[in-house]
């Protein structure tokens, strides 16, 4: 799992509280939290979360973050990103289903937690540009095969774009 920290501790640590149950439970090994103008309490709050904090640019911090993930899938967030509970169940089904298919990816759905219609004018919104143009808004989680991650212009967007079906 990478984590794009905005400079902003508390969206970071909404974020991890929300994905802090899967890392516990061990679904998730290793965790990554990246900045690149951090808020000065993001490397205690990454650290606090079992997660490793790494300070740079963008493109050379999430570099290192996959050479240094174990797992074929990894999991893209930014922070401020809330998952609902038992997210890491249908991220299970997905990693399983694809297996070692170096160019399949996922987003998660786009919420958005107000009532009212312009709430759900800007869902409806996110997902038909997301269908359209085949790329995740950077707030929902995008899940990919590190292979389709480095085939895709080196790692230097965030989230990366992977080559393959979303």
């Amino acid at each position: 799992m990478i984590i794009v920290s905005a400079g902003d501790g508390q969206k970071l640590a909404r974020t991890l509280m929300s994905v802090f149950p899967a890392i516990a439970e061990g679904v998730v090994r290793d965790g990554f939290v990246l900045a690149a103008d951090p808020a000065a309490d993001d490397e205690r709050i990454a650290d606090a979360a079992g997660c490793e904090f790494i300070e740079g640019p963008l493109d050379r911090t999430t570099a290192s973050a996959l050479e240094q993930a174990r797992a074929d899938h990894v999991m893209f967030l930014v922070a401020g990103a809330e998952l609902e509970a038992e997210w890491w169940r249908e991220v299970a089904q997905f990693v399983e289903r694809s297996g070692h298919a170096g160019r399949l990816s996922a987003a998660f759905a786009f919420a958005v937690h107000d009532f009212g219609l312009a709430a759900r004018l800007a869902e409806w919104g996110n997902a038909a540009r997301s269908r359209l143009l085949r790329r995740a808004d950077p707030r929902q989680g995008l899940i990919a095969h590190k292979g389709a991650v480095r085939l895709s212009r080196g790692a230097t967007r965030f989230p990366p774009h992977p080559v393959g079906r979303m």
